[in-house]
């Protein structure tokens, strides 16, 4: 069926499919530079124990840069560095903060959903005509990469939570974790964090990440490049809302991981 409505498709029409399967081609590398790094997230679930947020923020941006396994070290080193402090009364609007991000980490959720699911229904993938489920596979390899960064973090990092006031904590598992969370939302904890030495474990889990993200660079740039059907208007309006949702997370993260540092 599709050699018959390519058989009966203007050479112009063609030229402009071609032109927007480069553009879809090349936006999983360009949108990569601007979203969340997986050392970023690993760093917010296991140094920060912001582990929800963190995993919205991997969902919100599966797009992934390639990086190499030093950039650990580098990351780590930053923690060490205590940020500027901020005004009192900026630090009273934390809990509202975090609620904001919360809602905006959701909606770059829902943009990432519901594009990926509108790619599969309405569009062709070249490669695998029969699969509709490409971009949403791409979008979920990319959580489970980030996923990959934390478990190697967690071979060099520990971190501890001490919450100003003790009785928050106490009750019991499912209560003082939950009041946990709220402690840490409301920034009323410390974090006391341990880098211990490199191990055998944290070289293969951070080698093996690093493969992953690659092989997620090449398998994005092979699904977006194989959708046919899509004008090249489209093709930029699919390449807007993943910059949005990438850059609304690499906002989030950036604050958070500033506020970390204090």
């Amino acid at each position: 069926m599709i050699e018959c409505i390519f058989d009966h498709t203007p050479e112009f029409i063609k030229s402009k499919m071609a032109a927007a399967a480069i553009v879809l081609g090349l936006s999983p590398t360009i949108i990569a530079t601007l979203g969340v790094r997986p050392q970023e997230t690993a760093v917010l679930s296991v140094v920060g124990r912001r582990h929800l947020l963190a995993f919205a923020l991997a969902v919100g941006s599966p797009a992934l840069n390639a990086y190499r396994s030093s950039e650990y070290n580098s990351i780590i080193d930053s923690l060490r560095e205590r940020s500027r402090q901020r005004p009192n009364a900026m630090r009273r609007l934390d809990p509202f903060v975090t609620a904001i991000s919360y809602c905006l980490a959701g909606a770059s959720i829902a943009n990432i959903g519901e594009l990926t699911y509108q790619l599969g229904a309405r569009t062709i993938f070249i490669v695998l005509p029969d699969s509709a489920y490409l971009a949403l596979l791409w979008a979920f390899i990319g959580v489970f990469i980030h996923f990959m960064a934390a478990i190697a973090l967690r071979c060099r990092v520990s971190s501890e939570v001490k919450s100003v006031d003790e009785e928050m904590t106490q009750g019991s598992w499912p209560v003082s974790v939950a009041k946990g969370q709220i402690d840490l939302m409301a920034r009323r904890s410390r974090i006391i964090f341990t880098v211990h030495p490199e191990s055998l474990s944290f070289f293969s889990m951070s080698f093996i990440t690093t493969i992953s993200t690659a092989c997620h660079i090449i398998f994005g740039t092979m699904v977006f490049s194989s959708i046919l059907f899509v004008s090249i208007n489209d093709s930029l309006s699919i390449v807007a809302r993943l910059m949005a949702s990438a850059i609304v997370c690499r906002i989030i993260v950036t604050y958070e991981l500033l506020v970390l540092r204090e």
